[in-house]
């Protein structure tokens, strides 16, 4: 005869926190080798940055301390992956010439979302040029897992506390997240 005044243990098969932002990557193309990895999001989101005191920081306008000390601005763009490796979702950060594979890619098919991104740096430096390509696969989109807020995961990494500074944050490449 079961015991009520047993604690019940609430077992699930699934966690609650299947999303969270703060277990997401930011992942750039390798020096040597490359990343070949399955596009979750329909679109791209585009920042202007800074390499300013050692790293990639966005720029945040007329308040701008990278702009105020001369450093360049380059324009990124960030998009939601799943790695086939270990079937990790992933923001991956491309540059604007790597969004014209994905520009014509959009025109044939009408969304990034299932295609296949591949990058490498042909001549091996770590800040060196990035090829591109993006090709159709297998694997039905209906199948493939939602993507996260890329901008929100963006902010966090930026740690950034006033979204009005970033609220430039463009979006290119259709409709949907």
């Amino acid at each position: 005869m079961k015991d009520e005044s047993t604690p019940k243990i609430d077992w699930r098969t699934e966690s609650r926190n299947l999303n969270a932002n703060h277990s997401i990557e930011l992942v750039r193309c390798p020096s040597k080798g490359s990343n070949s990895s399955i596009v979750l999001t329909t679109k791209a989101f585009w920042h202007d940055t800074h390499y300013w005191r050692g790293k990639t920081q966005p720029c945040t306008g007329t308040h701008c301390a990278a702009c105020r000390a001369n450093a360049p601005i380059r324009e990124l763009g960030f998009i939601a992956i799943m790695s086939p490796k270990d079937h990790r979702t992933k923001i991956l950060q491309i540059t604007s010439q790597a969004w014209h594979a994905c520009e014509a890619y959009i025109l044939l098919h009408g969304s990034l979302r299932g295609a296949t991104i591949k990058q490498e740096r042909p001549d091996g430096r770590k800040n060196g040029r990035v090829k591109t390509s993006i090709v159709s696969t297998s694997v039905a989109v209906e199948n493939l897992p939602e993507p996260p807020d890329v901008r929100s995961i963006m902010e966090q990494i930026w740690e950034v506390t006033d979204r009005t500074t970033y609220a430039d944050l463009r979006v290119a490449g259709g409709e949907g997240a």
